[in-house]
């Protein structure tokens, strides 16, 4: 597995993902932000996954202000971070919109994030759910 650098739209920042393969066959993914120029770099999130599952970050992870950036899970759990490494919550270090559209219930099911249509909007293609 090789690490992973993606640059924000105005070639200032950018995200790195650092994954390590694990003697079990799980993965460790470490992500941190920082500015091209490299002068800085914050810790972000780091998650273990079992063999089978993955973490990407999609070219089109930046928002256009370079203030949020989302990573995917498993093609399907979008997870936004600030990037300045601060917290939405004490204990959330980032927000699933995956799990914020599902408690939506609009009778869709959730396919895929797409990008951003503004500084705080990600937009997530769906499918209609038959009933």
């Amino acid at each position: 597995i090789e690490d992973k650098e993606v640059h924000s739209p105005d070639g200032i920042m950018k995200v790195v993902m650092k994954s390590k393969k694990d003697e079990n066959g799980s993965t460790t993914y470490s992500f941190f932000t920082g500015e091209v120029s490299g002068e800085t770099e914050k810790y972000l999130f780091t998650k273990t996954l079992p063999e089978g599952e993955e973490m990407v970050i999609p070219e089109n992870s930046w928002s256009p202000d370079n203030k949020y950036l989302f990573v995917i899970r498993n093609n399907t759990d979008v997870m936004v971070f600030n990037a300045s490494g601060a917290s939405f919550a004490e204990t959330e270090p980032f927000l699933d919109a995956t799990d914020a559209f599902t408690q939506k219930n609009t009778g869709n099911t959730f396919g895929v994030a797409t990008g951003w249509a503004s500084p705080t909007l990600i937009i997530i293609n769906t499918t209609i759910t038959n009933t």
